[in-house]
């Protein structure tokens, strides 16, 4: 573990030799080199330092994406000069988003079927302006295939009504966030009450653009504070979870899905660390996390990006942890796939490395990458879950966690086991940036036979179709090859694959 936390830690020093650099990761230049060359450059605003601000709607599940409308911005001599109604109904933010998405695939177990589940849903977010000294409200409702469950699934057919796990089939609406909010000035934001926490690596956030519904949304508070020089510095404390298509908050985690039950928590506390350089081309991240009943986890990463010109740059990544603990929760096969890998322990103990390269010219760009997992340095693996596992009760099963290697089937946290990935991955992009197609191969390593070998290969398309601001299409196919070692069956029996399409549009 010393190895791996010095590997990082020489990496994170090398910001200090490219500080200097005058291009910035988020601008380009447009203009021909003759008037480039006299133009003065453009000032470079520090992410971190304009991360808190009074339009920024952090609880916002939608802020970061383009929409026909909605979002409202008000400069500061406008609010001064506001009445108390003005600044609440007129100065806040609303989106509405709504869309349809339809999946199908096969578990490729022995005798396993195909499947197939269709969605409808729409969600509203409303949130105050600052209506008196920093304070202001809002929320967010969703709801799914009203009135239409039965229909689209299967009239009586609650299995397929349930069975995808996270864009939901059944019908329900349900409350996902109600807060009250503070913010001062640029420095300070506080969230308590039903929130999102979107900032977070192993906490899944409220938006993902192949999801109709939020992923996650929790029961506390969130507190971020810009400290200055280029860090926000952010504190979590929850003891509930809302997961997609469930209604109300409990103790559930991501472990407590499809009618599984494998322990509650009784609460999560988080304290992360994020510096941002001046010139916003390298990025460092330090977070702990104590999941009551689920352990202890520590991670780092970090990245830098160097431009070579305006249209080449290179980019490198690297990221730590170590996740250890004990759980009184029985986590023996806690996902349907795992099987050899399961045993009784309770031990947590495992540490992770992951390295990530990339190179970007224009329109093409190519990222290399690579994830390890493995028991604690002089931990037996057989005394520990999964061989060395993580244990990440809100990332499981949902598939984001922030390692490199992992693939949309092929997710070493998911299946609860270790091992290593390697991951290949080109990406093209088209109409400025609008249109993104992103093949990838995986492939992995695992004291666990059943994943020793495994391959995957997926396609994943986004389109953000530029006649229709806030018109999204996405759409992925998935197929993984596992060894013939699963109850000695051909490979053809074991070859999960998944395809997935939704058309969502946001105001």
């Amino acid at each position: 573990m010393k190895k791996i936390l010095l590997s990082i830690l020489t990496l994170s020093a090398t910001h200090f030799a490219f500080a200097d650099t005058t291009e910035s990761a988020t601008t380009t230049t447009v203009t021909p080199s003759a008037v480039a060359a006299t133009a003065a450059p453009a000032p470079v605003t520090n992410s971190n330092d304009s991360y808190i601000n009074s339009n920024a709607f952090l609880q916002n599940p939608f802020s970061g994406i383009a929409s026909g409308g909605g979002t409202q911005v008000v400069d500061h001599n406008t609010y001064v000069n506001q009445s108390f109604a003005q600044r609440l109904f007129s100065d806040g933010t609303y989106n509405v988003y709504a869309g349809g998405i339809t999946g199908t695939g096969s578990s490729g177990t022995p005798g396993g079927t195909n499947s197939l589940t269709t969605g409808v849903g729409a969600s509203i977010y409303m949130q105050s302006g600052q209506v008196l000294g920093g304070f202001s409200v809002g929320g967010l409702l969703n709801v799914m295939n009203p009135f239409v469950a039965n229909e689209l699934n299967g009239r009586g057919s609650t299995t397929r009504q349930y069975n995808a796990m996270f864009d939901p089939s059944n019908d329900y609406i349900a409350v996902s966030e109600a807060f009250l909010e503070y913010q001062y000035g640029n420095r300070v934001n506080a969230d308590i009450g039903l929130i999102g926490i979107n900032n977070s690596p192993w906490l899944a956030a409220n938006f993902y653009n192949n999801m109709l519904a939020p992923g996650a949304t929790y029961q506390g508070a969130v507190v971020n504070v810009n400290a200055g020089n280029g860090w926000v510095l952010t504190g979590i404390g929850f003891n509930g979870l809302q997961t997609s298509g469930q209604v109300g908050f409990t103790g559930n985690t991501f472990f407590n899905t499809n009618n599984q039950n494998y322990g509650n928590s009784s609460g999560t506390v988080a304290l992360g660390a994020n510096y941002m350089a001046d010139n916003n081309n390298y990025n460092l991240r330090l977070w702990g996390y104590n999941f009551d009943n689920f352990g202890t986890l520590l991670y780092a990463d970090n990245s830098l990006k160097l431009n070579l010109s305006n249209s080449q740059a290179f980019n490198i990544a690297a990221q730590v942890g170590t996740d250890n603990g004990q759980t009184q929760s029985n986590l023996v096969g806690f996902n349907s796939q795992q099987t050899t890998s399961a045993n009784s322990s309770n031990q947590i103990s495992s540490n992770f490395f992951g390295l990530q390269f990339g190179y970007q010219v224009d329109w093409l760009n190519l990222n290399l990458a690579y994830t390890t997992i493995a028991a604690g340095n002089g931990i037996n693996p057989n005394s520990t879950i999964g061989g060395g596992a993580i244990v990440s009760p809100y990332t499981t099963n949902l598939g984001v966690d922030p390692l490199y290697a992992e693939g949309w089937q092929t997710n070493y946290v998911n299946l609860g086991i270790a091992g290593s990935l390697y991951k290949i991955s080109p990406g093209l992009s088209f109409q400025n940036g609008n249109l993104t197609i992103t093949p990838n191969f995986i492939y992995g390593t695992s004291s666990d036979a059943d994943f020793n070998g495994v391959k995957e290969a997926n396609v994943v398309v986004n389109y953000a179709i530029p006649e229709v601001r806030g018109l999204f299409v996405f759409g992925v196919f998935s197929q993984q090859w596992r060894p013939d070692t699963v109850n000695n069956e051909q490979s053809n029996n074991i070859s999960p694959w998944t395809s997935s399409v939704a058309l969502t549009y946001t105001y």
